[in-house]
């Protein structure tokens, strides 16, 4: 896998923007191009160098099996920790393969403008980092400039609507933090390093790491909000051990809240009305909105429910909640401490029926993350696949639980 041309172009969607475009050259002798766009303003702060192509390319790399060549320079204090970062892949992952990499080096930093941002969803991870760092808050040492909105990662880039509806919604919260929404767009989860990259367990921190160095001339430090703990380090694409290893001389990224759980950071988000108009954790809704009857919505519902701060959270509707609901819920593997905790704090707040409600969903979680793998074995098996289908089917909708 080749970087074999870099430019900058007017974007064709929106004349005031901008794209950076690399040429990526595949093994296959196949071409794509592979882009990233601001706003035209930004244009004096574009990358020059090889560092966010490094970045981002590096997942695809290692899935794709193939060297990684780049031809435009790249900063030591990067480069040299690739192997690093390779080594910790190929352990959460045995599929991966350890690549050779090849790039020209620089030593120093790129000039910045000094600024700082973290990257913004309006989701509770994020949303933490961004009241914790918000301008004029005492208890913290870096106070932020901007939020780093990347469209293209959650919401794809042919979802336009969707995308005005959130980027208006973010941009009234940025501005009631004190801070400024900056939009990069990307069409990465629409080529090969969409197709063949993990989002979740490999890519999703690579790809914000690689949003921040395209525009390394203008930050000095960039967050990425914790998405898991450091008392639970389960392999993740965004991590306290990986994240840091994208920083350069000039630009530093840091993994930030690390420390809090996820129950914490939302009790937390109950004490700021920003947070209680603004919130948004849903991945599934198809119109940008909290979509209510996803694990994720759920969950945050029940987290919300035992602080009694339900009511007070505009974009989660409250009437819609149900602890039979709740019960029934299947959770990720990665969720389950996270539950098991709330269970614990929802027994300590003298929430009985929440707290019962919770134990039977870890127990039907923890049931079917031993069945599910089991019955899922059968489904490529022609003459028992259509029952395994079925079972699994009656398994995710509670028939046996």
């Amino acid at each position: 896998m080749r970087v074999e041309r870099l430019s900058v172009a007017r974007s064709p969607d929106t004349p005031e923007h901008v794209r950076l475009i690399a040429d990526i050259r595949h093994r296959d002798g196949t071409v794509e191009e592979y882009w990233f766009e601001v706003a035209e303003e930004f244009e004096p702060v574009l990358s020059t160098t090889g560092n966010p192509w490094l970045v981002c390319l590096l997942p695809l790399a290692m899935a794709s099996g193939e060297p990684l060549e780049l031809r435009v320079p790249v900063d030591r204090l990067l480069l040299e920790p690739a192997g690093y970062l390779m080594q910790i892949w190929k352990l959460w992952y045995p599929d991966l393969t350890v690549v050779p990499l090849e790039a020209p080096v620089y030593d120093g930093s790129v000039r910045t403008e000094g600024k700082a941002a973290a990257f913004f969803s309006g989701g509770v991870d994020s949303f933490y980092t961004a009241l914790r760092h918000r301008p004029g808050v005492a208890e913290t040492a870096v106070h932020l400039d901007d939020l780093l909105f990347v469209r293209g990662a959650d919401i794809f880039i042919d979802k336009r609507d969707v995308f005005h509806h959130v980027r208006e919604d973010l941009d009234d919260a940025a501005s009631e933090l004190g801070m400024r929404l900056v939009v990069v767009a990307t069409n990465l989860r629409d080529t090969r390093w969409g197709e063949r990259t993990n989002w979740g367990m490999l890519s999703h921190g690579a790809a914000l790491a690689a949003a921040a160095l395209v525009l390394e001339a203008r930050y000095r430090l960039v967050m990425i909000a914790s998405s898991i703990t450091y008392r639970v380090m389960i392999p993740w694409g965004s991590h306290p051990l990986t994240d840091p290893l994208y920083s350069t001389a000039g630009l530093r990224v840091v993994y930030d809240g690390g420390f809090m759980s996820r129950s914490g950071k939302v009790r937390a988000l109950t004490e700021a009305d920003v947070a209680m108009r603004h919130l948004r954790v849903c991945y599934r809704s198809e119109a940008g909105d909290n979509c209510c009857r996803c694990e994720k919505c759920y969950r945050t519902t029940a987290m919300l429910a035992a602080f009694d701060a339900l009511h007070r959270c505009t974009t989660l509707r409250s009437e819609e909640f149900r602890l039979e609901r709740l019960a029934r819920l299947y959770l990720p593997s990665r969720t389950i401490n996270g539950i098991r905790e709330l269970e614990s704090l929802a027994r300590q707040l003298d929430k009985p029926a929440l707290a019962r409600a919770l134990r039977r969903c870890l127990r039907r979680s923890r049931f079917l993350h031993s069945t599910l793998p089991v019955v899922r074995r059968f489904r490529g098996t022609p003459i028992v696949a259509a029952v395994a289908g079925r079972l699994e089917g009656r398994l995710l909708a509670g028939a046996f639980r």
